[in-house]
């Protein structure tokens, strides 16, 4: 016999000001009763993810949702029941927080959610939310001397990911180079990509993996296990939606304002960005001409965060 279509959930990730998001309590009765989850319900014949999400938010917590935007999905067999979850980040939302069918509900902070007990399906949520919202990418340096003081800048700037991308050294100086600001990381939570193109490297090894855009579109399934950090390059929707097929845990999506590399008329403005980065279910990432303070207006428009080079090297900022 063949197993039931899956029960879609639409489900919403609320953040305030201080960075807490807003979870509840399943109760004790229902299923996965006693746990922690984000906030949702399922979607009704006739409606639209933005529309159940809305109905849930206010006949569960007395808010009402104005504007959201796709981060990721989840679907888990738990055996007797299985679930999507369609997960949206809500960005402008009007009301005051209150458990209205009984629920116990809390802000918890969003670096401390990995402390709490949540249902299986919402472990895809906790990942997607434990990502940072800056990524720097390293400059093209020219000793391993210049990349080990620059993972020093990162961290001391708060930074907690770094993408070593260095694509002008061979196979094994890369390894070298890699190794070593792993080894100078140490117990820090600071996060580094290493960069797919260059080769050389332990794979069973790798905290996160960057793959370049022409590498992305090679492939038809996820390269490295859940376990590893992946995160992509994107320029157009086509390698968005790529991305969102091999299951990258986050993309970068380029260039938002004009530079170098892509001249005047090839940027996307914060209108394309947003336009392109909705349309699929991955946390996408602004990158391409911004400073740090545009990190709030990255996320007004649908980022997960943003990345880059020049903005967090203090070489060219001090």
């Amino acid at each position: 016999m063949p197993k039931p279509e899956p029960v879609h959930v639409a489900v919403g990730v609320l953040i305030n000001a201080d960075d807490e998001v807003l979870i509840a309590q399943r109760h004790a009765q229902s299923h996965q009763g006693g746990l922690w989850e984000f906030p949702g319900g399922k979607v009704e014949p006739g409606e639209t993810l933005l529309q159940a999400l809305n109905r849930e938010f206010r006949e569960e917590l007395g808010i009402s949702v104005h504007q959201a935007h796709p981060i990721t999905t989840s679907l888990h067999d738990y055996g007797d029941k299985c679930v999507l979850l369609d997960v949206w980040e809500i960005t402008e939302a009007e009301g005051q927080a209150s458990g209205l069918e009984g629920q116990p509900i809390a802000w918890h902070p969003r670096s401390k959610l990995k402390e709490l007990e949540f249902p299986a399906a919402n472990q895809r949520i906790v990942q997607v939310l434990d990502l940072p919202r800056e990524l720097a990418i390293t400059p093209e340096l020219e000793n391993k001397e210049s990349l080990l003081a620059y993972v020093q800048q990162v961290h001391r700037q708060g930074i907690t990911a770094l993408q070593i991308r260095q694509k002008h050294l061979s196979v094994d100086q890369y390894s070298d180079w890699f190794e070593s600001a792993s080894d100078l990381t140490g117990e820090t939570r600071l996060l580094l990509f290493a960069h797919g193109a260059c080769g050389g490297l332990d794979m069973d090894n790798l905290a996160a993996l960057h793959l370049d855009s022409r590498h992305l579109m090679s492939l038809d399934h996820r390269p490295v296990p859940d376990s590893v950090v992946l995160s992509a390059s994107c320029h157009s929707l086509e390698e968005l939606q790529r991305a969102q097929t091999i299951g990258v845990d986050l993309a970068l999506l380029s260039p938002v304002v004009s530079i170098s590399k892509y001249p005047g008329g090839q940027s996307l403005g914060w209108q394309g960005f947003a336009k392109l980065s909705r349309q699929v279910s991955v946390p996408v990432y602004a990158l391409g001409g911004l400073q740090r303070s545009d990190l709030e207006m990255a996320r007004q428009q649908g980022a997960s965060g943003i990345a880059g080079m020049g903005m967090f090297d203090a070489r060219r900022t001090s």
